[in-house]
């Protein structure tokens, strides 16, 4: 079984679950919240090292953004980890992601 999403919000699917099932929910209509998708995660690297290391940023590319200070902002997605937005300082950047939430 291909999983699309990480371990914390399957936990957090669980507890829904959980909750659903306690409450008196049956077990056709609890199973179902496990098929929508209505969360959004945001990576925000601080420190580009694991990108480089992983293959998804170049040397030279981390060398400009650290110059510039720039920082990419990785959405995680059904699975598939896809290019958001970019920013240009690390904590204005994370305010402005927690705010758009």
């Amino acid at each position: 079984m291909d999983s699309k999403r990480i371990s914390y919000l399957i936990l957090k699917d669980l507890f829904v679950f959980e909750e659903k099932i306690k409450a008196g929910i049956s077990f056709e209509e609890a199973i179902k919240h496990f098929e929508i998708n209505n969360e959004k995660l945001i990576l925000i690297p601080q420190f580009n090292d694991a990108l480089v290391k992983g293959g998804r940023l170049s040397k030279a590319a981390t060398a400009v953004a650290k110059l510039l200070k720039i920082v990419p902002l990785i959405a995680f997605d059904n699975g598939v980890l896809e290019k958001e937005s970019i920013g240009r300082i690390f904590t204005k950047s994370l305010e402005k992601a927690v705010a758009d939430m």
